[in-house]
């Protein structure tokens, strides 16, 4: 829901520290390509995706395929590691 998403990046980006926490994230995502997936096969046609700003850290994926996927500690929201 696009409402949910606007409130929580209201809330963070309001809140001195859970701005400052975003920002430590987002840059440190950046720099160290944590943003990016790796291929185990560089053949594959196909690969994962994982929607962050829907993302409910349930942990699922993580769990079911933690080679696939990792979750971030502080955001707890689950990108993809390896494709």
């Amino acid at each position: 829901d696009l409402q949910a998403i606007v409130n929580t990046a209201y809330r963070t980006l309001s809140d001195d520290d859970q701005r400052s926490t975003y920002d430590t994230v987002l840059r440190r995502s950046k720099l160290s390509d944590l943003a990016t997936s790796r291929w185990a096969n560089p053949k594959m046609s196909e690969g994962l995706f994982v929607d962050e700003s829907v993302c409910r850290g349930c942990l699922k994926c993580a769990t079911t395929a933690p080679g696939t996927f990792e979750v971030d500690p502080l955001t707890r929201t689950a990108h993809v590691y390896m494709q």
